[in-house]
């Protein structure tokens, strides 16, 4: 369950599809009172009738009246909107986390004009079935006790080069499914790996056991599917799979991924 303080915190979420729906719904399950709940989305119908689908119809707010209230401000848009988020009037003391993969808290800072922190999930299917793997940077006690309340292990991260590394580890469930249909040993290919980044150590143990069971391989395929946005990191490391690269090679890959998003990004901000 949520920590007591949460009850009088005001949290908002921008972004409607699959990260904002999943983080939405797992505040509701484990406690937020539901009018501590603002969801603001870009205006698609079909994202609208999503979040009406899940049961978020009263909760849907435009971005003005979300920033105005938020003390708690999640950011579950994909990175290449972040000028989407040019202008938002953030209040100074909101807490405003950022659930972007490969985008610095520096570059979102400029755009926003606030500080921000960065957290990575494994993903919307781990925060609904609250057992996901969760990164923070820089260490937040309060973001830490939210996460944990909705079932997620959390873990702080001393340098933010180490969320890129986390980005491409949370990708561990489809990595595995594919091993499976592919007849691959990840368990022996996972060792350089983590010999490379020890991180990885602790992010391979929770893959093992979130790893979906009993799935047919059309069903693992479609999991794999749902977790590959186009573009992105678990795209990189799946594609360098399928290409015959070794389980550490794909990973590189999937980390100069989140690299490569970054300095998109990055580089598009003045």
């Amino acid at each position: 369950m949520l920590p007591a303080s949460c009850s009088h915190q005001m949290i908002g979420i921008i972004g409607g599809g699959h990260l904002g729906r999943a983080l939405a719904l797992a505040l509701l399950d484990q406690g937020l009172p539901r009018d501590h709940l603002m969801v603001s989305h870009a205006g698609s119908p079909a994202t609208q009738e999503e979040l009406i689908r899940a049961g978020l119809r009263g909760n849907i707010a435009d971005n003005a009246a979300l920033c105005g209230k938020a003390d708690i401000l999640f950011l579950a848009v994909r990175p290449q909107s972040v000028h989407s988020l040019r202008g938002l009037p953030v209040r100074e003391k909101t807490l405003v986390v950022s659930c972007m993969a490969g985008v610095p808290a520096e570059v979102l800072g400029r755009v926003l004009g606030v500080p921000v922190v960065r957290m990575m999930s494994s993903g919307p299917e781990t925060l609904s079935g609250h057992n996901g793997i969760v990164a923070v940077y820089p260490p937040t006690p309060l973001l830490a006790g939210i996460l944990k309340g909705i079932g997620q292990e959390v873990h702080a991260m001393p340098d933010e080069t180490l969320m890129n590394v986390f980005t491409a580890g949370g990708c561990l469930p489809a990595i595995l499914l594919y091993s499976r249909i592919h007849h691959r040993d990840p368990d022996a290919e996972i060792r350089p790996v983590i010999h490379e980044f020890p991180l990885m150590g602790a992010l391979y143990a929770w893959g093992v056991k979130a790893v979906p069971r009993d799935l047919s391989d059309m069903e693992a395929e479609a999991y794999i599917a749902r977790m590959s946005t186009k573009g992105g990191v678990t795209e990189a490391i799946i594609t360098g799979m399928a290409k015959g690269e070794p389980l550490d090679a794909a990973f590189r890959a999937g980390i100069a991924r989140c690299v490569a998003i970054g300095d998109e990004v990055g580089g598009k901000i003045r």
